[in-house]
């Protein structure tokens, strides 16, 4: 590896024990970010990314439900923001795995799954809990055109281990494959990290180059390998922000899952994924002062509550909505009052659930620095 002049960095590794020399490349920015308990502008990009996703689903999810044109053109490009939140995955998971001082055996893989589980699992069950509520009220509203209620607990059960699809079941909410990616990914970095977290190039590279080839088999959306491109630009930007990587090898990564992308999901996700890796890597120079903002940070504070809870909340205002003369004020209006009424619900759930759970998930340790 060479090292540009004047800027070496010694730094005690707890993976041998010994001092070892890292580059820095990219000069201060990037130590603020290498030396920051919280990355910059990640909050806001979640934010920015769960609004995105309910703006597809309330503008093009019900395809009975008017909206103007150039709000469904719009509100179409939202599903991106789910590449968004793959690639920020790919970066902050093994982004705090570094942090932490993540040696891989049984009891730091136990605990670094059990942490990752506390975080995520206390808003899903309460939205599991909260759609099969708002199914059953549904049917009594006056006017209801839909199936009658069914309460199947099969489905559920599958739902608790993220199996919906191998079953051939339907998801109860639409976003929730999404969290079955998330958590096989999860699964994945927790025993592939101390590959692409390797001082030795060649390791690095060749376990890169085994998750793209794996990205060629794409079985279903909800299948980790369908979407594991994205998470590959996030680990680039990874290596490259912890100083794993030099810019030339961070710049062949990035090529090639930006190609992987294009090839699987088209050229749309590619420059959302390669858009996101930008903001992440070059945040603390000039993108990141205007997206660091308190706005977008509460949004990106929520972004999780939110997201779960847009379609069984807001969806349900927009099919109330149908109801409504056709034109383009009412619709405008419904969402509106979707989506405020969705940050609502969100906060509330992100406040009585989210949180407490954030807070003891954050008590948990799983690595030897924490």
């Amino acid at each position: 590896m060479r090292y540009s002049a004047g800027q070496r960095l010694y730094q005690c590794s707890e993976h041998d024990g010994r001092h070892h020399e890292v580059e820095r490349h990219g000069g201060p920015q990037r130590a603020e970010i290498l030396d920051s308990e919280r990355v910059p502008v990640i909050d806001s990009l979640r934010g920015l990314a769960a609004l995105a996703v309910a703006l597809f689903h309330f503008s093009v999810g019900n395809t009975e439900f008017y909206a103007p044109p150039i709000l469904k053109s719009i509100g179409g490009f939202g599903f991106y923001g789910v590449d968004v939140f793959f690639v920020i995955s790919g970066f902050i998971l093994p982004w705090s795995l570094w942090r932490a001082g993540y040696q891989l055996n049984a009891g730091t893989f136990r605990r670094f799954l059990w942490k990752r589980v506390v975080r995520i699992e206390p808003s899903y069950l309460i939205t599991i809990l909260l759609v099969v509520l708002l199914a059953w009220l549904s049917t009594l509203v006056p006017g209801y055109r839909g199936q009658p209620f069914r309460l199947d607990l099969a489905q559920i059960g599958w739902h608790l281990g993220y199996l919906t699809p191998l079953v051939h079941q339907q998801w109860l909410n639409p976003v929730f494959w999404t969290l079955a990616v998330e958590c096989q990914f999860y699964v994945l970095i927790a025993v592939v990290y101390p590959l692409i977290a390797s001082p030795r190039r060649g390791v690095r590279l060749g376990a890169v180059a085994v998750l793209l080839a794996a990205s060629f088999w794409r079985p279903a959306d909800a299948a980790l390998t369908s979407q594991l491109a994205q998470f590959v630009i996030g680990i680039a930007v990874f290596q490259f922000t912890a100083r794993v990587s030099s810019a030339k090898e961070t710049m062949l990564v990035l090529l090639s899952a930006a190609g992987m992308v294009y090839t699987g999901l088209g050229a749309g996700s590619m420059v959302v994924c390669l858009g996101t890796a930008g903001v992440i890597v070059f945040a603390p120079m000039w993108v990141g002062a205007g997206l660091a903002r308190p706005a977008l940070s509460f949004f990106g504070t929520i972004s999780y509550s939110l997201y779960l809870i847009h379609v069984p909340i807001g969806g349900r205002i927009i099919n109330l909505a149908q109801r409504l003369p056709r034109s383009n004020f009412t619709s405008l209006v419904a969402i509106l009052v979707a989506g405020l009424v969705s940050v609502g619900a969100a906060y509330a759930l992100y406040r009585l659930v989210e949180r407490p759970a954030q807070r003891y998930a954050g008590s948990l340790r799983f690595g030897g620095r924490d």
